[in-house]
């Protein structure tokens, strides 16, 4: 006879659904001896986001120096948005 002591529960997530779970087998025999085996499942991600349908902007604008720090922050917070939209994982 073979049991396990399987619980998808005992995932051990490490980076979003990602991760590994260890199961520990149980095999006896009609005498009742019991000999233990373990193995590990791991889901891993070794794949980074897909970013071919993106675009972020260069943009070239006239220096005023008064306002620079907003516009550029505005200019990098839109590319950012940009981005989280279209990236794929």
């Amino acid at each position: 006879q073979v049991s396990s002591d399987y619980d998808f529960n005992n995932l051990n997530t490490v980076c979003g659904p990602c991760g590994s779970i260890t199961v520990n087998y149980t095999v006896t025999d009609d005498c009742g001896n019991a000999t233990n085996i373990t193995a590990t499942l791991t889901f891993g991600d070794a794949t980074g986001p897909d970013l071919s349908n993106c675009t972020v902007t260069d943009q070239t604008l006239e220096c005023t120096g008064t306002d620079n720090e907003n516009t550029a922050n505005q200019w990098n917070d839109d590319n950012i948005a940009a981005i989280e939209a279209c990236a794929n994982d």
